[in-house]
């Protein structure tokens, strides 16, 4: 079974569990609410049933989140949970600021006092309860998953918890004739949702605007690219967040002689290292440098191979050893360009090379990019 479908199944089965136990609490809440006129504990039932909204789209982020990557969605589709987590977080709000309003007006001007009827302790007792333990089990799931979405749907279990504790405060206070506490309680339950609903949106938005991973972690993976063998230093190290995966992008330097299979070798233990030490790390993408590219960035005025070589080709064709040569190498270092020729060992002339390597610099000396010039012997053909 695929990865991304056995989280949605873990998802989707916790998610029923929170519909099921949501629905039945917010109707008994809602219909006893209704019956003995009390606000604070119809609008505790209107909380518990907005979380049947909130699970229909906690299913529907996870099933279309957890899709494979595609041509247009080469990360995946996991930014869809953030989005709907952004969705979760506003009607949550919209319902905090709906049921503080109507708690301020009921202290204002406080209805006749209603009754505290002993069914409407019991179910709110029970909804402590219920919401305590499905905050416990959903929290547990959402760690294994690593889904923020199902995290910020047991936050609201706790929220739907806590002022289910505080309409349970209210009913006693109604029962010793206090006639505010029905729209105090309305209100302090209003301020919770609205609170959860601002802190939940806001770590959202910040992940859409790819904030980076914590502090603590970025040290750990600049640790982990330093002890690399071969990685002689790094810079331009970047992350961020897609739900709790992270992609990393770092520019790590190299000897700036090795070959590119070499290079490209440093560059896969790098990615390696990072994937296996660091949890929820998705993707790493490491750039090459042979030298550092924030102090020498104008190599992109020099000329490439194509265009340099024929001017070599003019002024070293007549040189000894030239018709022999087997293959040339250009490093681009320090805005210069260094070139290494490669002979074979028998080539004719080539006896005394360090005079025939100031032919070939010589050669070149109006080219002022061409910072070195060298000859090489090899047995290799």
């Amino acid at each position: 079974m695929h990865i991304g479908h056995h989280r949605h199944q873990r998802i989707r089965f916790a998610t029923f569990v929170s519909l099921f136990v949501n629905g039945l609490l917010g109707i008994g809440q809602v219909a006893i609410g209704i019956t003995f006129g009390i606000h604070a504990l119809f609008a505790d039932g209107i909380h518990s049933c907005s979380d049947l909204a909130i699970d229909f789209l906690i299913m529907l982020a996870s099933y279309y989140g957890n899709q494979e990557a595609d041509s247009c969605h080469p990360y995946g589709h996991g930014r869809i949970e953030t989005a709907v987590t952004i969705v979760l977080a506003a009607i949550i709000s919209l319902i905090g600021a709906t049921m503080l309003t109507s708690g301020i007006q009921h202290i204002w001007h406080p209805d006749a006092l209603p009754y505290a009827h002993h069914y409407a302790i019991w179910i709110t007792s029970l909804s402590i309860l219920a919401n305590e333990m499905l905050y416990h089990y959903m929290r547990f799931v959402a760690k294994q998953v690593n889904s923020d979405l199902l995290f910020a749907s047991a936050l609201h279990n706790r929220s739907d918890a806590a002022s289910s504790l505080i309409v349970v405060i209210a009913l006693l206070g109604i029962r010793f004739g206090f006639v505010y506490a029905d729209g105090i309680a309305t209100t302090f339950v209003s301020i919770i949702i609205i609170n959860m609903g601002i802190k939940l949106g806001w770590s959202s938005i910040c992940e859409l605007i790819d904030t980076g991973t914590k502090p603590k972690t970025l040290a750990y993976i600049k640790q982990i690219i330093h002890e690399t063998p071969g990685v002689l230093a790094l810079h331009q190290l970047r992350t961020r967040l897609m739900g709790k995966r992270i992609l990393v992008d770092v520019h790590i330097m190299v000897d700036s002689h090795i070959s590119v299979s070499e290079g490209h070798h440093i560059a896969s233990q790098v990615h390696l290292a990072i994937v296996k030490k660091v949890e929820n790390v998705m993707d790493v993408t490491t750039h090459i440098d042979s030298e550092d590219d924030e102090k020498f960035t104008s190599t992109k005025n020099l000329p490439s191979r194509n265009e340099l070589w024929p001017k070599l080709d003019e002024r070293w064709k007549d040189l000894p050893g030239f018709q022999q040569l087997l293959t040339y190498k250009l490093h681009y270092l320090h805005n210069t360009i260094e070139v290494e020729l490669w002979f074979p060992n028998n080539t004719p002339r080539m006896t005394q090379l360090d005079a025939v390597t100031k032919q070939y610099r010589d050669a070149c000396h109006d080219l002022p990019f061409i910072q070195q010039v060298r000859l090489l012997l090899t047995n290799h053909q």
